[in-house]
C-alpha cells in the first residue's frame, strides 16, 4: 500500500460518502429542527425530546442493527456478481423488517412508563406519555425505510436519497412550526405537534423510497425480476440475522451506554438535561459525516471481499479509518470552537446555553474516538465480523465508561459533565480496539470467506 494508493482509494471513498453525509446531514436536521422548535415552546420541552431520544434509540437501535445484516450480504453479491442472492438478500430482509418493526414500535410507546421508574423528572415523564407513542408509530416506516436504503447503499445508489431528505425535512420543518405553535385553525400542541411532524416525516421517506424503487429504471432492474426461490429466500434470511443480531446487540450495547448517560444526567435535574440534550443534538448532526465515510467505506471492504482481493479490502479499510479520524478532528475542532454560538442556536435561555456549552467543550473531545468507532465497526461488517466486536463496548461503555462518569459526577464531584469524560475514555478505548482487530483479521486470506460460508 503506497500513499499514491491511499489517496486514490481516499477520493473514491469521498465520491461513495457524499451523497450518504448529505443525506444523513440532512436526516438529522430533522432532529435539529425538533430541538429548536421544541426549544420555543419550554425548556421542558427540551427535556423531554432528548429523554424521548435517548429511550427511542435504545429501542430502535437494535431492531435498525438487526437489519444490517443485509448489508454485507449484499455489498458481498455485488463483488461477487451474485444477483440471485441480492434479491433473495431484499425479499428477506422486507419481511424480516415487518415483522421486527411492529414490536419495536410498541415498546417505544411504553417507555414513558419504564423512564418515570426510573426516577426521570414527573414534568418530562407526563410530555413523553403523549409523545413517544407517536414516535412509536414513526418507527414502522423507518425500520422498512432503512432495509431499502441498505440495500441500496450496498449496490452504490445513494444520490436519490439526497431527494428524499430533502422533502423529508420541508414536511418536518413545516409541520413542526405548525403544528407545535399553532395556527390556521389548529391549536398550539406542543410535543405532540412535534411528534406527528416526525410520523409524517416517516411515511414520506418510506413511500418517496418505495416509488423510486418502483418507478427508476435503474434501481427497478435492481430490485425485481424474477422471483427468488423460497429456499434462496430463507438462507438469505438466516444470513441476515445470523449477521446482523450482533450487530443489533454492538448498537444497543452502544446506545445503552449513552442512553444511561442521558438517565444519570436527568438525576441531576431538568436544566441539566436540556443542556445534555442540546450538546448530544450538535455532536449527533457532526457524528453523521463519520457513519456515511463508515457506510461507504464498508461496502468498499464488501466489494473487495466477494472479488477475494486482499490488499483492496486493506486499503478500503485503512481509508475509511482516515477519513474517520479527519471528519473527528474537524468535528470536535468546531465544537470546542462554537460551543457558545452553538448553544445560543438551539435556545434563548442563558442557563440551558451555558451548560449546553459546558458539554459541548467535553464533545471537542469524545468526537475523535465516535467517529473512529463508527468506521471501525463498519468496516468490520464488511468482512462479515460481527461477533467479537459487541464485546468491545460491553467493555468500553460498561466496565470503564460509565463506572468512570458516576464516579466522577455523583462520588467525587457533582458536575454532570464528568458522565460525558467517562463516555470520552469508553469511545477511545473502542475506537483503539476495533483498529487492532481490523489490522489482525485482515493480514490472512481467512477473511475473504463468502459471506453464507462465513464462521465469523
Amino acid at each position: 500500500m503506497t500513499p499514491r494508493d491511499l489517496t486514490r482509494e481516499l477520493r473514491a471513498l469521498a465520491l461513495a460518502a457524499a451523497p450518504l453525509v448529505v443525506a444523513r446531514a440532512g436526516h438529522n436536521i430533522l432532529y435539529v429542527v425538533d430541538t429548536i422548535v421544541a426549544g420555543r415552546v419550554s425548556s421542558t420541552a427540551v427535556a423531554a425530546i432528548g429523554l424521548a431520544g435517548a429511550a427511542h434509540i435504545f429501542v430502535f437501535i437494535a431492531a435498525y442493527g438487526l437489519m444490517l445484516g443485509l448489508d454485507p450480504l449484499v455489498s458481498n453479491a455485488v463483488g461477487a456478481g451474485d444477483e440471485r442472492r441480492w434479491r433473495a438478500g431484499l425479499v428477506a430482509a422486507r419481511r424480516l423488517g415487518v415483522q421486527v418493526a411492529i414490536p419495536t414500535a410498541a415498546a417505544i410507546g411504553l417507555a414513558p412508563w419504564v423512564l418515570e421508574l426510573m426516577g426521570q423528572p414527573p414534568e418530562v415523564v407526563a410530555l413523553l406519555r403523549l409523545y413517544m407513542p407517536i414516535i412509536g408509530l414513526a418507527a414502522i416506516p423507518a425500520l422498512l425505510f432503512h432495509v431499502d436504503s441498505t440495500f441500496l447503499t450496498a449496490h452504490g445508489q445513494t444520490r436519490q436519497f439526497m431527494v428524499i431528505v430533502i422533502a423529508a425535512n420541508v414536511v418536518n420543518g413545516v409541520l413542526d412550526v405548525w403544528l407545535a405553535g399553532g395556527g390556521l385553525g389548529v391549536p398550539a400542541l406542543g410535543v405532540v405537534g412535534i411528534g406527528a411532524a416526525t410520523l409524517s416525516c416517516s411515511l414520506t421517506e418510506f413511500l418517496l423510497l418505495r416509488a423510486m424503487m418502483r418507478f427508476s429504471p435503474r434501481l427497478h432492474a435492481l430490485s425485481s425480476g424474477a422471483a427468488p426461490a423460497e429456499d434462496d429466500v430463507r438462507g438469505a434470511r438466516v444470513a441476515i440475522i445470523r449477521t446482523g443480531a450482533p450487530v443489533g446487540a454492538q448498537y444497543m450495547l452502544e446506545a445503552s451506554g449513552f442512553s444511561a448517560t442521558a438517565v444519570l444526567v436527568g438525576l441531576k435535574g431538568e436544566l441539566a438535561l436540556a443542556g445534555h440534550q442540546i450538546a448530544i443534538n450538535f455532536a449527533a448532526t457532526t457524528f453523521v459525516v463519520a457513519t456515511a465515510i463508515g457506510s461507504a467505506a464498508g461496502v468498499r471492504v464488501g466489494h473487495a471481499r466477494g472479488r477475494r482481493d486482499l490488499p483492496g479490502l486493506r486499503l478500503a479499510g485503512t481509508a475509511g479509518f482516515v477519513g474517520g479520524l479527519i471528519s473527528g478532528v474537524t468535528a470536535g475542532a468546531a465544537a470546542w470552537l462554537l460551543r457558545d454560538g452553538i448553544a445560543a442556536v438551539y435556545t434563548d435561555d442563558p442557563a440551558t446555553a451555558g451548560v449546553a456549552a459546558g458539554f459541548l467543550a467535553v464533545a471537542a473531545l469524545w468526537q475523535i474516538g465516535d467517529a473512529t468507532q463508527a468506521v471501525g465497526f463498519a468496516v468490520l461488517r464488511g468482512i462479515d465480523d460481527t461477533r467479537v466486536p459487541p464485546l468491545f463496548n460491553v467493555a468500553g461503555y460498561w466496565l470503564v465508561g460509565i463506572p468512570a462518569g458516576v464516579l466522577g459526577a455523583f462520588v467525587l464531584g457533582d458536575d454532570p459533565r464528568a458522565l460525558w469524560w467517562g463516555l470520552t475514555l469508553a469511545l477511545s478505548l473502542i475506537s483503539a480496539a476495533l483498529v487492532t482487530r481490523f489490522r489482525m483479521k485482515s493480514r490472512t486470506e481467512a477473511c475473504l470467506a463468502p459471506v453464507a460460508d462465513s464462521a465469523g
